[in-house]
């Protein structure tokens, strides 16, 4: 199953606000030899703020991945589309 996130978001109430942005696409996949849950993502977020993504199967749940901004990156690098690669897998026995 492939599933894609595409996500823009602004502060409604500050006129003219960069969009915080973020495309991931989801894999997840079963593999039925090794009766294995597999999930993976790989796409793109913001240079700021942080971004992190998380799999949970059967109340288990491992971190896919934990992003924290650049130093000294804030707002004004939210301008234009997302630009910093992500990508992480994990399985589930």
């Amino acid at each position: 199953m492939l599933l894609l996130v595409h996500g823009e978001a602004g502060d409604p109430h500050v006129r003219l606000a960069a969009n915080i942005d973020y495309d991931i696409h989801f894999i997840v996949s079963v593999d039925v030899d090794n009766s294995r849950v597999l999930v993976g993502l790989f796409g793109k977020v913001d240079e700021f703020p942080a971004f992190e993504a998380y799999a949970n199967f059967n109340g288990v749940t491992k971190t896919l991945f934990q992003l924290s901004p650049p130093t000294g990156n804030d707002v004004v690098n939210l301008l234009g589309l997302a630009n910093v690669p992500v990508a992480a897998a994990a399985s589930f026995p």
